[in-house]
């Protein structure tokens, strides 16, 4: 028979992992309560396929593919696509205020933070 002192030694970690795990199984992913009505945001995503062109003695990196998706604070979503510089139809959705509310408790969870578009200037 097992001693009672290696039991409790034993019982211990799992009561341990148990008070750890529940918590984290029966929360809300994220929580609504960092979400204020005041905030606003505009989160726009850039993807840039890039390929390097050389000529010879100079190298040049041009864009194949260039992805950009745009959410506004209204919930109006825009995603457009360009193709080896030729752009393609732009396609507009909308979120609900939910997912609207969701996505900026999320980012003030998580840590995102604002950078002023006048900060890093668009080179074509």
């Amino acid at each position: 028979m097992a001693k009672p002192i290696m039991l409790t030694a034993g019982a211990i970690p799992v009561i341990v992992a148990l008070l750890i795990a529940v918590p984290l199984i029966t929360k809300p992913d994220i929580p609504f309560s960092a979400a204020n009505p005041n905030d606003t945001i505009r989160i726009e995503y850039t993807i840039h396929q890039l390929k390097k062109i050389s000529f010879g003695v100079t190298e040049n990196v041009k864009a194949q593919k260039t992805e950009i998706l745009l959410i506004k604070n209204n919930g109006e979503v825009e995603y457009s696509v360009t193709k080896e510089g030729y752009p393609q139809p732009q396609i507009k959705s909308k979120l609900s205020e939910k997912q609207i509310r969701k996505l900026t408790a999320l980012i003030k969870e998580t840590g995102f933070i604002e950078i002023p578009s006048e900060s890093f200037p668009i080179k074509d």
